[in-house]
């Protein structure tokens, strides 16, 4: 008896200090069809911050639902993603061609922060595209900007909602 309540109180213990984050690392929920391919901050135009509502879907079923969060700073360029419920699902900071990720701890990753990169590339890069990607542009019934990256190969669609839109400050 006295064994079993060490045991457990060890492994309250370990948990409470976040070993849960030694869980194996998950595929995330969505993936877009081919690498993605970063484009460079400097490559997206003046200063900004872009939030929108991200739905990603793969053969017409939502794979993940996002709040997404863009600001480009120069040569920088931060991403935070946040589930339906509002806990961070990744963040990601771009400076130049290097990417750092910081996945959420011990949860399984919605989306690729290279893919999301990638579409705002797309979206706000000059000039920027993708063999087999169509980007099409058109407003909600409520008149908020939407913009849908689809992919025919494989059935993937990312829609973005802008939520916000404004130069960075």
């Amino acid at each position: 008896m006295r064994r079993a309540l060490v045991v457990l109180a060890i492994g309250l213990g370990a948990a409470s200090l976040g070993c849960a984050t030694l869980l194996p690392r998950l595929p995330p929920s969505y993936t877009p069809c081919a690498p993605a391919a970063l484009v460079a901050p400097a490559e997206l135009g003046a200063d900004f911050r872009w939030r929108a509502r991200a739905s990603l879907r793969r053969d017409g079923e939502e794979r993940a639902a996002l709040d997404v969060v863009f600001e480009k700073r120069g040569d920088r360029l931060v991403l935070v993603a946040f589930d339906p419920f509002g806990a961070r699902a990744l963040a990601a900071v771009q400076e130049g061609d290097v990417l750092h990720v910081e996945p959420a701890p011990g949860r399984r990753r919605p989306v690729e922060a290279e893919a999301l990169l990638a579409d705002l590339g797309l979206l706000h890069g000059r000039g920027a595209t993708a063999a087999g990607v169509e980007v099409t542009r058109d407003r909600t019934e409520s008149g908020a900007e939407r913009a849908i990256v689809r992919d025919a190969r494989c059935g993937s669609e990312a829609i973005y909602v802008t939520v916000e839109e404004r130069p960075a400050s």
